[in-house]
């Protein structure tokens, strides 16, 4: 039926050709002005009766925007034999490498993973400027949703809930839907009043409750105790400086004592001490107490600069680096906020090689930071020969930044960057705005970045082996120790949570990277899941096991949650002397109290202190080393006792020393002789040597007491189940033993 509209549609076509020689380009951000410089609505609405108000012309340009070119997967498909050609790079190892670009039917600016793998991305209402359409055309969505399993692309708009969601904040939920706060209501670019929510199950856009206050540009915040905080936004009634939560009831509450007016899209993450640190864009740092009617306290400067259009990522508990922005600024800062009782400490590290603005950071599950794309003019929102292709890499370990391969696409404003579960980097989009349009820039595809910890070693090009869960469960709880089945558990090195990702304009509202403490077993490891929701907001996470070479498995998605219990607090700080133990911690949520219990042994407390708040120091200690743990407790609970922690608190024993000894023996029992047995102090120096006797026996005398110590074994022709085991030098010990698997 498409000829009934061939007769406007040439109409159409002459009116467009006419305006794009005669229309003065519109910014991205700017409502169009009258010649001395204020908005003219009025003259808007006429200019669309006038041009554009023939009979038809809305369902016309609806329907061209939907419909006009048919997505087809084929020609992604198509690619696969140059993907993976591409793939195959001798300097893998060292630079990584980019696929080829992939068509999208949409521009992805905000993209989500999503609990079953796949990623959800949106953009506006067409291609060009979303003040190019009249209000009634932002009644919907273009959405899209890509499964890297099989690189097909399938049509998810939301056509529903009658809103566009162009320019939303969005987090997920404790329970993986979707949340969307704010969006663009016209084409004057004002914020919505709208919240959305998108359930990975079902495929439906629903709409949830309305703000009290319009917001275009806000941000979303997923907090500990499972709430969405909902901050900024440029707002025509006030949002910028009115901030809100979405509640666990599904209602909309008004933190109605915090006025602070935040910039667009503010960096705002839920931090170790319950609270959310707002870390950027600007360079003076807060914290926002969310309870009742909320309040801020401030929490000290990042830096001098102002990070307009930077970027910053979550790479270990309460650490964060950021990057870039301002006038596309080579230098990073690194934002350690872990002590709930003292504010952020911020510290300089390594410039970036190339200076970016609208570039996105994405943090790894080995800790590296990547950064891609960007623009080093300085540029506000889009210059085509300053684009940065180059990607880098962050190293925590030494601060320095190394240059890795070229993408092929322009990535700057309205770009995107999200980890995927098998450890590759999703990189897309660019464009729609009024610049954008002006100089040609609508990157309507992706990219995908395959790291160099994903290549073997060897520079053969050759994808490495990779450490495999063979089983891990869907859903745990705080402090709780699970089981992760992996083929070979003495080859893992790391085990670490990645909360799934929710990116927009260089931010991404909830990337965090949770390390866990973990014990081998005969088919797996024992991790511990994180102590509290503190350290992990409610949700789902991306689990990988990390093997010894720093390569990573696929991950498996699952969910954190509360039990029965709030979990534990998680120690971060302890230290002794002269009969005295410090201890802080991170606390646990809705604690109104810890209880801390001590004793001389490992497990076993004969004393304790009850304490309010998350630091303690406790004196009278007589002997000289002291074990502690803590557990938190509430009006009518008491929760999972801290991981235990040994402090010296006292000079050690003055008597000749400790006798350390054990065998070294074959998997069948048999002792091995001459095998060298290595003892070293925890300041890295070698305090002996020694070697088996005929029967696989060895012995350390006069050991100083009150350290703790490895002992590593070596032979040429054994490899052992554990060649390096960890001692504490509380006592003699006997049976430090070794045992070879082959």
């Amino acid at each position: 039926m498409f000829y009934r509209y061939v007769p406007t549609l040439l109409i159409f076509l002459l009116v467009f050709a006419v305006l794009l020689n005669t229309a003065t380009p519109v910014s991205a951000h700017d409502i169009p002005k009258t010649r001395n410089g204020q908005s003219k609505e009025s003259d808007v609405s006429e200019h669309w009766r006038t041009d554009f108000g023939f009979p038809g012309f809305d369902e016309l340009n609806v329907d061209l925007q939907r419909h006009y070119k048919k997505f087809d997967n084929r020609e992604n498909l198509a690619l696969s034999g140059l993907a993976y050609q591409k793939l195959m790079v001798t300097d893998g190892h060292l630079t990584g490498s980019w696929s080829p670009p992939f068509s999208l039917p949409l521009v992805p600016i905000h993209v989500m993973l999503q609990i079953n793998g796949t990623v959800l991305m949106w953009d506006s209402v067409g291609d060009n400027p979303a003040e190019d359409y009249p209000t009634p055309q932002h009644n919907w969505t273009r959405a899209s949703i890509w499964d890297p399993s099989s690189n097909l692309v399938s049509n998810m708009d939301n056509t529903t809930t009658g809103y566009n969601m162009f320019c939303a904040g969005h987090a997920h939920l404790p329970d993986g839907r979707a949340f969307l706060a704010g969006g663009n209501l016209n084409e004057d670019l004002h914020g919505t009043k709208t919240t959305h929510i998108f359930d990975p199950v079902t495929n439906v856009w629903t709409l949830g409750p309305m703000m009290t206050y319009a917001r275009w540009y806000p941000s979303v915040t997923p907090l500990a105790n499972g709430e969405m905080l909902i901050t900024a936004g440029s707002s025509t009634n006030g949002g910028a400086s009115k901030h809100e939560v979405y509640t666990t009831e599904g209602t909309i509450r008004q933190l109605s004592s915090l006025t602070y007016n935040l910039p667009i899209y503010p960096w705002v993450q839920a931090a170790p001490n319950g609270k959310a640190l707002v870390l950027g864009t600007n360079a003076s740092m807060y914290y926002i107490n969310t309870e009742g009617t909320g309040s801020r306290q401030s929490a000290g400067s990042r830096d001098s600069l102002s990070r307009t259009y930077g970027s910053y990522a979550m790479y270990d508990i309460g650490k964060v680096v950021a990057s870039g922005g301002a006038s596309s600024s080579k230098t990073a800062v690194v934002i350690d906020f872990t002590n709930p009782n003292a504010n952020p400490v911020a510290t300089p590290t390594s410039n970036m090689h190339f200076g970016r603005r609208q570039h996105n950071l994405t943090a790894l599950p080995d800790g590296t930071v990547l950064a891609t794309g960007g623009n080093s003019s300085g540029t506000n929102l889009i210059n085509m020969n300053t684009n940065v292709y180059d990607a880098e890499l962050w190293d925590p370990a030494t601060g320095q930044w190394t240059v890795l391969k070229r993408a092929e696409k322009r990535r700057q404003y309205h770009s995107t960057a999200l980890l995927l579960p098998d450890g590759r980097v999703f990189t897309g989009g660019g464009g729609i705005c009024g610049d954008c349009h002006n100089l040609g820039y609508l990157e309507k595809n992706f990219e995908i970045f395959t790291p160099p910890y994903l290549y073997d070693s060897d520079g053969s090009g050759a994808m490495a082996a990779r450490p495999a869960i063979t089983y891990a469960p869907d859903a745990v709880a705080y402090a709780e120790e699970f089981m992760v089945e992996t083929p070979i558990p003495n080859n893992i090195s790391q085990a670490v949570l990645m909360r799934m990702s929710s990116v927009t304009h260089s931010v991404d509202f909830e990337q965090r990277r949770v390390p866990m403490t973990f014990t081998r077993t005969a088919s797996g490891i024992n991790a511990n899941a994180p102590a509290n929701a503190n350290i992990a907001p409610p949700g789902f996470y991306m689990l990988f096991l990390i093997d010894n070479a720093g390569v990573p498995s696929i991950a498996k998605i699952m969910q954190i949650a509360e039990g029965e219990q709030p979990g534990a607090p998680m120690i971060i700080a302890s230290s002794g002397g002269e009969g005295t133990a410090e201890l802080e911690w991170i606390p646990v949520p809705g604690a109104t109290g810890y209880i801390v219990k001590y004793g001389t042994s490992p497990g076993v407390y004969t004393g304790s202190v009850n304490v309010t708040g998350t630091q303690t120091s406790i004196s009278g200690l007589t002997h000289w080393r002291y074990y502690f743990s803590i557990v938190a407790t509430g009006p009518d609970w008491t929760g999972t006792d801290s991981e235990e922690v040994g402090i010296l608190t006292n000079v050690g024993p003055t008597s000749a020393g400790l006798t350390v000894s054990g065998r070294v023996l074959t998997a069948a029992g048999y002792g091995i002789p001459n095998v060298r047995l290595t003892i070293i102090g925890a300041n890295g120096e070698v305090q002996r040597t020694v070697m088996t006797n005929g029967f696989g026996y060895y012995q350390f005398h006069d050991v100083p007491a009150g350290q703790d110590y490895s002992i590593s074994a070596s032979a040429r022709s054994h490899r052992f189940v554990e060649p390096t085991r960890f001692i504490r030098g509380d006592d003699n010990l006997t049976d430090v033993d070794f045992v070879s698997v082959q």
